[in-house]
């Protein structure tokens, strides 16, 4: 994934057009489903009101107002 992006830089992302069809779908999914679990996980013990408090512990300002 790393040469695609390298690729793209340079002008050079029309040599991956089959993996970058392949490459989107399948990389939501691979860190869809783990976020999905780990925000479970993490957000057992608050209320459903203030469930984005408990990932965004930690956080700067700026990415909790983001």
């Amino acid at each position: 994934m790393l040469v695609v992006h390298v690729a793209s830089l340079f002008g050079n992302a029309y040599l991956f057009e089959g993996t970058l069809a392949v490459l989107g779908p399948g990389v939501v999914f691979v860190v869809f489903l783990p976020t999905i679990f780990v925000m479970n996980l993490v957000t057992q013990d608050f209320k459903q009101k203030d469930v984005w408090r408990a990932p965004l512990r930690g956080c700067p300002q700026w990415m909790y107002r983001t």
